[in-house]
């Protein structure tokens, strides 16, 4: 990273700070001029004001202009855009069509586990190993005290399910069957949309090119690592705005 391009400490309050859309006066002659000089300063220029927004004759470009210039940040999406423009050390949003997550357990109702192994001096004497489920296609194997599981029974003259701890315990062997009295699941990483974060990596040939590292939000449980690889898709390139777009055009008149 060349001297000079050290990233600056991005706002992540939002604003929602009413501003009034108008500029009194301006001529067409100040939106030709403001126009060109955004396009020789502005990194992104091509994304903030598309083509058919360049004729400095249009009634609503100066709306379009204080709209695009005056909040705080930059926001682009799109894979196509994002891929473009997104640098190292980017601040960038997840932007997902709903959160990312992988179950590390999931066990519910009407699944089936067999127990392996039963230690009455632990906390959680009951290993089983529990079959696969739509949410977790792999068999995973968990501890259990005995009061989240029931007994199913070992033959055809034993008619109900053992639920009580104390008794279930008691008959509880290698082989037996249980199911879960409830749904019990854990997150081995949980990533909600608008988490925000700073790329650390880029790895073109990569399947998921793109190395976040993102801040504590409500409901984030972190990776093991404390990275997420992501697709240019799935984010939102936050840039900061550093043009004050009435200021220029006071300039530019």
């Amino acid at each position: 990273m060349a001297e000079g391009d050290t990233p600056r400490a991005l706002s992540v309050v939002r604003d929602d700070t009413v501003v009034p859309l108008t500029l009194v006066g301006v001529s067409g002659k100040t939106l030709e001029r403001v126009l060109q000089h955004l396009q020789e300063k502005d990194g992104l220029f091509d994304y903030n004001v598309p083509e058919k927004m360049r004729d400095p004759k249009r009634e609503d470009l100066q709306e379009f202009l204080l709209r695009t210039y005056l909040p705080r940040n930059f926001e682009i999406t799109g894979e196509d855009s994002v891929k473009k423009y997104l640098r190292l050390y980017d601040f960038v949003e997840f932007n997902g069509n709903g959160p990312a997550f992988q179950y590390r357990f999931y066990i519910k109702p009407g699944m089936k586990g067999v127990i392996r192994r039963v230690d009455l001096d632990r906390e959680h004497p009951l290993t089983v190993l529990w079959e696969r489920c739509d949410e977790l296609p792999e068999e995973r194997e968990l501890i259990h005290t005995g009061s989240d599981v029931s007994l199913l029974p070992s033959n055809i003259f034993q008619k109900q399910k053992v639920t009580s701890r104390v008794e279930l315990l008691a008959e509880a062997a290698p082989g037996r069957l249980v199911e879960p009295n409830s749904t019990y699941f854990a997150y081995l990483y949980y990533l909600p949309v608008g988490t925000r974060g700073v790329v650390t990596q880029i790895d073109l040939s990569a399947k998921f090119p793109v190395r976040v590292v993102f801040g504590n939000t409500k409901g984030y449980v972190p990776p093991n690592g404390g990275v997420t690889d992501c697709i240019y898709g799935a984010l939102k390139i936050l840039r900061e705005n550093r043009f004050d777009i009435r200021k220029l055009v006071k300039e530019l008149s």
